[in-house]
């Protein structure tokens, strides 16, 4: 009975496949989910420099492999910084035009 159990055991071992470590996806992952919350984040509290580091970590992770919360991610951040941009330019010529009133 011994000798049935071992051998059922060398079976399994011998015919199991090797365990991968370390998947691409898996590391890249962090990345991702850091862009994407950081562009989401961006839009609602604090634009330009969450929208800097959404593209920052949105790059860093396309670069180890494609993945589409990265791509969100850096959609997001570029959104922040065109929209922290475009609020500057418009609140410097409201003020400008609230100083300067040619009447």
């Amino acid at each position: 009975m011994e000798e049935n159990n071992n051998e059922v055991i060398k079976e399994n071992i011998q015919s199991s496949e090797p365990i991968q470590k370390g998947n691409k996806q898996n590391n890249n992952n962090g990345m991702s989910i850091a862009s994407m919350v950081l562009g989401i984040v961006g839009l609602i509290v604090c634009g330009l420099p969450c929208g800097i580091l959404a593209i920052i970590f949105s790059v860093m992770a396309k670069k180890k492999g494609k993945n589409g919360m990265a791509t969100a991610g850096l959609v997001l951040g570029i959104i922040d910084v065109i929209g922290v941009a475009l609020a500057l330019i418009l609140g410097t010529a409201r003020i400008y035009s609230f100083f300067f009133i040619i009447q």
